[in-house]
């Protein structure tokens, strides 16, 4: 496939000579501008801006605005000389919502999280991740391996054998029982060895090996 126009050359064009759209419907706060430049520190000026013949902003209002913050003088822009002011306005809003209608793989993040997590040299800042995220995403993970731990729990002890409806029936009589603790009782010892007999009963609830005392 061969698109009708791509890209020829990317050119570094001082910031004074670019100007933002001023019908542009994406709002870049304060806070996201500081992860923006945190990212430009730590990993340079990576994407080019999209600016029109005339030199006005397509696409990367926040870049420029950080670069501007940052004192950059000179940032790399490509030209779109191509387009009808119609598919310049839906190239701006196609750029900034496209990306919006993307998901993360929570085991995949998790992991490429854990791996710059451990890295002495980089900024967590400059990932545009925000402290509760990063709160959430742990307490998810946590959460996933606590229960990948009961189930293979359940496994070991034979119990994965019952059915849902077991393990719920067995949730409501343990929210209806009594929180009550019964006296010591006195347990007699057998007359040759002074020793307490062997307790060969079980309980009829809770988790049991396989083919336990569950019945």
């Amino acid at each position: 496939m061969t698109l009708p126009w791509m890209a020829a050359k990317i050119l570094l064009r001082p910031v004074a000579e670019l100007r933002a759209h001023a019908g542009n419907a994406r709002v870049h706060g304060a806070a996201q501008i500081e992860q923006i430049k945190a990212s430009m520190l730590a990993f340079g000026f990576t994407t080019p801006l999209l600016v029109d013949e005339e030199g006005v902003l397509i696409a990367g209002h926040g870049r420029l605005e950080a670069a501007s913050a940052l004192g950059i003088a000179k940032v790399p822009v490509i030209a779109l000389r191509h387009l009808s002011a119609a598919q310049k306005e839906a190239l701006r809003l196609a750029d900034n919502r496209i990306a919006e209608n993307a998901t993360w793989d929570q085991v995949l993040l998790r992991d490429a999280l854990a791996a710059v997590q451990a890295a002495q040299d980089i900024d967590l800042g400059a990932l545009g991740f925000a402290r509760q995220e990063w709160a959430k995403l742990r307490e998810r993970n946590e959460a996933l391996d606590c229960a990948v731990l009961a189930r293979a729990a359940l496994w070991l002890l034979g119990a994965d054998r019952y059915g849902e409806h077991f393990w719920a029936r067995l949730r409501d009589e343990a929210a209806d029982a009594p929180l009550t603790t019964a006296p010591p009782v006195a347990v007699p010892t057998t007359a040759s060895s002074g020793a307490a007999p062997a307790d060969t009963t079980r309980p009829r609830s809770w988790l049991a090996p396989r083919g336990g005392w569950l019945r």
